[in-house]
């Protein structure tokens, strides 16, 4: 564990918690914390062995994706927190296959690995959170920042005091931002990325990248213009009409599809139609009688 208080503590996730892990922000106040528990079985089961033993300790998920819920199940007995929006996804789990398109028959053995490399269960939601709800876990007060675009319950969390921002994730990354979910969108992306901005935290810490202390606006502005930069490809392309898997093919926001392949052509498929919709709207593409698109 890295201190950023004395109280708030990074728990970096396997892997420098690059996805299939993610990092934590564990709180040691009078109410015990953690929020998200992708780390690794490792980093959790030596926290509750050093510092929460059988004491109560206060989940907090950031979203329901596979890699921030995971390792919930080793905090038995703890209370769960998750945007309201998230909990009929993480009290059937079984739905996150239809929120990531996978839950077609035919993708049937790609959908049972994706469960069981992840150990996915059930939990019961003890405590459905909205924007600005305070976790009052004693000198720490825990902010609520409903923070939508990623999936539709996604949220960040602040403590004013320190001015320190888990962007959960807003993260930083270089791919950029991801909206592969089919409750993700583009607009609400951008906005939750501004109010990051407006935040203007001293201290930010991402679900993937670890802990920022400088230039963290000017970092969530060049994360903000991916999503410019993929929309600009796409518009390009469409200076001569193509159908949607036409454009999904170019792999305009992945670069070039991972294994399993056609599991990541799905998510940007998603991500594509998002960006379509957004043009559409705009007036700056239109379609035409035979599916395609064409720039205006």
């Amino acid at each position: 564990m890295i201190p950023i208080t004395d109280k708030i503590f990074f728990i970096e996730g396997k892997s420098h918690g690059r996805y299939i892990f993610s990092n934590s922000l564990y709180i040691e106040d009078d109410q015990k914390a953690i929020i998200d528990t992708g780390t690794g079985k490792s980093a959790l089961r030596k926290l509750k062995k050093n510092n929460v033993g059988n004491n109560d300790i206060l989940i907090i998920n950031s979203h329901v994706h596979e890699d921030h819920i995971c390792g919930n199940y080793i905090f038995r007995n703890s209370k769960i927190a998750i945007h309201r929006l998230e909990v009929p996804i993480l009290e059937n789990i079984d739905r996150l296959a239809e929120l990531y398109g996978i839950d077609d028959p035919k993708y049937k053995e790609m959908n049972e690995q994706f469960f069981a490399i992840f150990n996915l269960k059930n939990y019961k939601v003890d405590i459905k959170i909205e924007n600005n709800h305070i976790f009052d876990l004693g000198e720490i007060k825990l902010q609520t920042i409903h923070a939508p675009g990623h999936c539709a319950g996604h949220c960040m969390f602040w403590e004013p005091s320190n001015k320190i921002l888990f962007l959960a994730d807003i993260d930083l990354s270089s791919f950029g931002p991801w909206y592969g979910d089919i409750s993700s969108s583009v607009t609400d992306f951008i906005d939750s990325i501004n109010k990051a901005i407006k935040l203007n935290p001293d201290i930010a810490i991402s679900s993937h990248k670890g802990v920022y202390k400088e230039r963290i606006r000017e970092k969530l502005k060049i994360f903000l213009d991916k999503i410019y930069e993929r929309e600009g490809k796409i518009l390009n392309f469409l200076e001569r009409k193509h159908t949607l898997e036409e454009i999904v093919k170019q792999a305009f926001i992945y670069g070039k599809f991972p294994e399993p392949e056609e599991m990541f052509a799905i998510a940007e498929r998603i991500m594509v139609k998002l960006h379509i919709n957004r043009l559409l709207n705009t007036k700056k593409i239109e379609e035409n009688p035979k599916y395609s698109f064409i720039a205006i």
